[in-house]
């Protein structure tokens, strides 16, 4: 099943015109953060500008999926355990990096709807895949009990994986008055690692190797959530 026909299952017509309406504008906003976010951690290791990757991404990417559906099964499949051992690898060395640091920071309440990435991304986008995969659940008590347990798990172990990746980002780049800070990445559209890699490469280079770890992460997330 997908969220269409779900929509066409158990809402009226006019409940299912608006279910599709928000089910494709939250599928483009989507696309767009990924179209976006993966050039900028691809530039941090290639060359080139991140107005010509990102549609040498999107259009490259658009065409193994149309063309090479089959085959991607098996690679996503490895390249999602891979992003999520580097996913805890990546904020438990940034967390070390922090606290060596303990950079200075304010709340502001007021931008509680600024981090749109990573609310309709790392957990929100869970409603694109969850219908596809409940397909495979054997429509038992026992077996559908198990499947949600095992997506409340999955959402709360990345939901903490996002406030500490937020808080460490907050103890170690400023957030303003700095030429790499949070500030300057938000004006340049860029996302939160660039100006993470710069700080480590002026001010920590002892650590630099991390910010290739960072940008690798990214890019197989991005790339693999594209895929997915």
């Amino acid at each position: 099943s997908d969220l269409h026909s779900l929509g066409t299952m158990f809402l009226g017509p006019v409940g299912n015109v608006l279910f599709s309406f928000a089910v494709l504008f939250h599928f483009f906003t989507i696309m767009i953060s990924y179209a976006i976010a993966a050039p900028s951690a691809f530039s941090q290791f290639l060359p080139i500008a991140t107005s010509v990757l990102t549609p040498v991404f999107v259009v490259c990417l658009s065409l193994i999926i149309v063309l090479g559906q089959r085959l991607l099964m098996p690679v996503v499949s490895l390249l999602t355990f891979l992003k999520g051992s580097l996913l805890v690898v990546v904020v438990a060395i940034t967390g070390v990096i922090a606290s060596k640091v303990q950079q200075p920071y304010k709340d502001d309440w007021g931008a509680a709807q600024e981090p749109f990435l990573i609310t309709t991304v790392a957990l929100g986008g869970a409603v694109n895949i969850l219908p596809v995969f409940f397909d495979r659940v054997k429509f038992e008590r026992r077996d559908i009990v198990r499947f949600r347990n095992s997506v409340l798990a999955a959402l709360a172990v990345v939901w903490a994986l996002n406030l500490a990746w937020a808080l460490f980002i907050l103890q170690f780049v400023p957030q303003d008055d700095d030429e790499y800070s949070l500030e300057s990445a938000r004006r340049e559209g860029e996302i939160a690692s660039v100006p993470l890699a710069h700080m480590i490469a002026r001010d920590h280079p002892q650590y630099e190797w991390t910010s290739m770890t960072i940008n690798v992460f990214i890019s197989i997330s991005v790339t693999v959530s594209f895929f997915a």
